[in-house]
């Protein structure tokens, strides 16, 4: 029993995941339903992210680490339930198969915002990169096994990503390169979509 409650405990931020996408999957599926834009702190988001996955980080023997560049990096005017989403989905990935190490950089130019999420993980194969983004793919459907995730979290976010005037992309070097990682590079405009 002690067993299964434990099993139940280290699962419990992947339901809540997995809830939380099916409830914007819905939301993205119904009609008329557009981004609410409000003025919001991107560095304050992705803080509260990153404090909320650093007990799970250090029980797997991960670290986490983040920063802005500048370092007072200011607000945008952009949806942030969309941008929590987003940054949620792809640190949740990270730290599902980061090696040791993730980190999260949150930067901007004139026009744009930009939060980049690496991962030291085996990273993805070239034969696989194209479909990462596909509705339901896993990195389980290739291998055929057993999925563990829906295979929606990407979807979800590159569609968000989207949907607010940005683009979300993916960078993956594979193992047995020794320099392999991942990296998902968000772009979202500072006041919206033009």
């Amino acid at each position: 029993v002690e067993d299964l409650l434990n099993e139940i405990e280290q699962q419990t931020p992947n339901f809540r995941i997995m809830m939380s996408n099916i409830q914007v999957l819905v939301q993205l599926e119904a009609p008329n339903v557009s981004p609410r834009f409000q003025t919001v702190e991107p560095a304050a988001v992705v803080r509260n992210i990153v404090d909320r996955y650093s007990s799970t980080v250090s029980d797997v023997h991960k670290e986490i680490t983040w920063w802005t560049d500048p370092s007072e990096f200011g607000i945008v005017y952009a949806d942030s339930s969309a941008i929590e989403h987003i940054v949620t989905n792809l640190v949740d990935n990270a730290v599902r198969f980061a090696t040791t190490k993730i980190e999260v950089k949150i930067s901007k130019n004139l026009s744009h915002f930009f939060i980049r999420i690496w991962d030291d993980g085996p990273g993805i194969g070239a034969q696989y990169v194209q479909h990462v983004f596909d509705r339901g793919w896993t990195p389980e459907v290739a291998r055929r096994d057993e999925k563990t995730s829906s295979g929606l979290g990407l979807f979800i976010a590159r569609t968000l990503a989207n949907r607010c005037g940005g683009n979300l992309t993916m960078e993956s070097v594979a193992a047995p390169d020794p320099k392999h990682h991942t990296t998902f590079f968000l772009s979202l405009p500072w006041e919206g979509p033009q």
